[in-house]
């Protein structure tokens, strides 16, 4: 029960991650776009 219970935060941690990684990544592609 724990463990899966880890896992999940695991999961839901790691998916923050891409996440704002990913948007980060969008925002900094649209700004450099933008003065381009």
């Amino acid at each position: 029960m724990l463990k899966s219970s880890y896992n999940i935060w695991n999961w839901s941690t790691y998916f923050c991650c891409i996440f704002i990684l990913a948007f980060s990544n969008l925002d900094s592609t649209a700004s450099s776009s933008k003065i381009t």
